[in-house]
């Protein structure tokens, strides 16, 4: 194997061990990494430089709160790896503590056919049975059905991240809508918003966008649409798609923050940049059931930007009204109102 495909592999290993610690490690994880590090000291360079895609979450934890976008420089200059080197220092002692921070659930590799669900404000990670791991956003629901030919998925609500186990005598496919994204070698985070619209965003790999196949019609859509210099149809990593009523927008890339936002869900954080208010509370509904009712246009066409806890409603409505002078009251319907506050006089 060339240098060029180890250190690649390298990489890919050490993104990898980094979401692992980011969501806790499983007990027969612990020993997995300490090997891992030991075995090259290009281990270690790799763990460090992988946080480049996955660091800046942590950090943000601690500034829960929005602000108006233009008061939002203190945010652009902001450093995690200092952050993580402490985290990492933390959780290889973890390791040889024994302590279990473990959230994955593992199946029967026997049971090929099952139903993967979430409750509302709960994210979960699941291991498939071919090794494959998803992890589902609040209120999500994915069936599971595997056969000798191919590995079918159905996204049924919600939203799901995909890290796919190599497998070239079976494709793996997530069915949702009247969409199928079959995966190429990849990570990849679908969000299913309805029937008709959903979301992709891949992080490693690609993904084949289509309509819903046959399996021998889509293994032969595949072969043709690797060979284009240029499909639009393939989607590949950093790259985002939207579909919108049953039909492809267009395609594209996501700078590294953009990436951030798109799965900042996964450390339970919700990241705004510019959003109207209207828009941030619809992603916040989804993390709980308190709906929100906004007195006036004004107060909807707010933009904001800043970082959030999933959850944490309290700190939402603090925030709205130190920043924006936003007034709530709860209402017995399970809702919050929200309107402008009177200036004093």
């Amino acid at each position: 194997m060339s240098n060029r495909l180890i250190n690649q592999q390298i990489k890919q290993q050490a993104r990898t061990w980094v979401r692992c610690l980011n969501r806790g490690l499983t007990d027969s994880e612990k020993p997995q990494l300490i090997a891992w590090l030991n075995q090259n000291p290009l281990h270690h360079q790799a763990l460090y430089k992988a946080t480049s895609v996955f660091d800046n979450i942590k950090e943000l934890n601690e500034l829960n709160g929005v602000f108006p976008l233009e008061k939002n420089d203190r945010l652009s200059g902001l450093s995690a790896k200092s952050l993580f080197l402490i985290m990492l220092l933390l959780s290889l002692m973890a390791i040889l503590l024994g302590q279990s921070i473990s959230t994955i659930s593992v199946f029967p590799a026997e049971n090929q056919m099952m139903n993967y669900q979430t409750r509302i404000g709960e994210q979960h990670e699941f291991l498939l049975p071919d090794g494959s791991k998803v992890t589902l956003n609040t209120h999500s629901k994915i069936t599971v059905n595997y056969n000798k030919n191919h590995r079918n998925i159905h996204l049924l609500y919600g939203e799901a991240l995909f890290d796919v186990a190599k497998d070239k005598t079976r494709p793996f496919t997530v069915n949702t809508g009247n969409k199928s994204f079959t995966a190429l070698g990849t990570v990849f985070n679908i969000q299913k918003n309805n029937e008709l619209d959903m979301e992709l965003y891949v992080s490693e790999g690609q993904v084949l966008v289509s309509n819903q196949l046959p399996s021998k019609k889509l293994a032969s859509l595949i072969e043709t649409e690797r060979a284009k210099h240029d499909s639009s149809m393939i989607i590949t990593d950093g790259e985002k798609t939207v579909i919108e009523n049953k039909q492809q927008q267009a395609t594209f890339s996501l700078s590294q923050a953009q990436a951030e936002q798109e799965l900042s869900w996964q450390q339970g954080m919700l990241i705004f940049s510019g959003e109207t208010l209207k828009e941030a509370l619809s992603e916040v509904s989804r993390y709980n059931k308190i709906q929100f009712e906004i007195a006036n246009d004004d107060v909807s066409k707010i933009k904001i930007a800043g970082y959030f806890k999933a959850g944490d409603i309290n700190g939402l409505l603090e925030s709205l009204a130190n920043n924006f002078n936003i007034k709530y009251k709860f209402n017995a319907t399970n809702s919050i109102q929200l309107s402008k506050a009177e200036n004093p006089s």
